[in-house]
């Protein structure tokens, strides 16, 4: 048995906003979806659907451009709220009716790519289980290490408690999957493959430069859509404190976001006396363009509190600039600190100016971190491209049945 018209669900990953026209969804999820569809299979897709009216959806409806309709691509939607303040009852009966769908998504689908680590992810494998189901898992983290899910409780208790469930449950995930297709983290199993993200980056884009930070102005570099958890603030003060020390420091985001809180980092920017030198250039969409920004900067930063395994971060050491990190999920699973990168408490603004002006002032450091992130990016992009890998291991584990 091939691929050809095979019934492949994904779930476990992706927001979706619902409205007349169809589904609004990230352009990464198209992307892949469309690969996936290629050689004739047919797409089951569950993503988390932001019902019209939750405070979230218009704010997703800004981010996510790309539609999904119909075609071999078919929605199967799993609804949340995406509230600041949930009734615990309430989320806990929606996680039970998550689980029904998911026994019944399971059911309509020859084999499942579920996304982990996630909620909805883990109910997928668990109903996979139940109904003695294949599927493939894809792993972009850890979930013990997801810092925004155990971080939100104020009990020591209860985030042990939570913190000992992830691990049982990592721990279950990891040795019972038949297949682990990982991008990000450093884990090791014979049932676990690495893959390469889908950033469009490729080899022949690789930048090669021995050092950086040795003209008049050096230029640091942040790459995302501005929410709150990427702490482009911390980047700010960061700046403020590092121009006292270095007054040719500049800053340059890249990426889109709210009006209102681009206006309160200008803002920021402004009290700590530092306006003129951060600056926001808005998305850069096209590929040489972000090219041209990255090869005219000097350090690239990512300030995230929590992060899956950031695809950003191999595309700056593409481009060798040496990377400083917030300590996230993502990042020290994947990189050595000192060596690959440099690393700093998320959300610590004093950390990550120390950080800043180690990678100014140490050559020697500097250099080793463009270094070795350069062969980072290398091993990444020999990696083959993710949706011929997810074809051909599904196509080994149909061949198997």
């Amino acid at each position: 048995m091939n691929s050809l018209g095979l019934r492949i669900g994904v779930i476990g990953r992706g927001i979706a906003v619902e409205d007349s026209t169809g589904y609004i969804c990230s352009q990464n999820e198209i992307w892949l979806l469309d690969r996936l569809t290629s050689n004739g299979s047919k797409i089951i897709y569950g993503p988390i659907i932001v019902k019209k009216g939750d405070e979230c959806a218009e704010h997703f409806k800004k981010i996510y451009k790309a539609r999904l309709n119909n075609g071999p691509i078919k929605v199967h939607g799993f609804y949340g709220e995406f509230q600041k303040k949930q009734n615990i009852i309430r989320k806990i009966i929606r996680y039970f009716i998550w689980f029904l769908r998911c026994i019944r998504f399971v059911s309509k689908v020859d084999i499942l790519l579920i996304y982990y680590p996630s909620t909805l992810g883990v109910m997928a494998i668990i109903a996979s289980k139940i109904m003695r189901h294949r599927y493939i898992l894809y792993k972009g983290s850890s979930w013990i290490k997801d810092r925004k899910h155990i971080e939100l409780f104020k009990s020591d208790i209860i985030r042990k408690l939570r913190l000992n469930f992830k691990k049982y449950i990592e721990t279950y995930v990891m040795k019972s999957s038949p297949l682990i297709l990982v991008r990000g983290p450093v884990v090791n199993g014979n049932n676990c493959k690495y893959i390469r993200g889908n950033t469009p980056f490729l080899a022949s884009d690789i930048y090669e430069r021995i050092d950086t930070c040795l003209g008049k102005k050096i230029v640091i570099v942040s790459v995302c859509h501005i929410l709150p958890n990427k702490r482009i603030n911390d980047i700010i003060k960061a700046i403020a404190v590092v121009s006292k020390y270095n007054s040719n420091v500049i800053f340059k985001h890249i990426g889109g976001g709210y009006k209102k809180d681009i206006d309160e980092l200008r803002a920021l920017a402004d009290t700590l006396g530092v306006s003129d030198k951060v600056c926001f250039l808005g998305p850069v969409k096209d590929k040489k363009k972000l090219l041209c920004e990255f090869r005219n900067s000097d350090i690239f930063i990512l300030a995230s509190y929590s992060e899956g395994f950031p695809r950003v971060i191999i595309e700056a050491m593409s481009q060798s600039l040496p990377v400083i990190a917030s300590k996230t999920e993502g990042v020290e699973d994947r990189f050595n600190n000192y060596s690959d990168i440099l690393m700093f408490e998320a959300g610590n603004h004093k950390e990550l100016s120390d950080a800043i002006k180690r990678v100014i002032s140490n050559q020697e450091l500097r250099q080793r971190i463009i270094i070795n992130g350069r062969k980072q990016a290398e091993i990444e992009f020999n990696l083959p491209m993710p949706e011929d890998t997810i074809m051909q291991a599904i196509n080994t584990i149909i061949s198997e049945r």
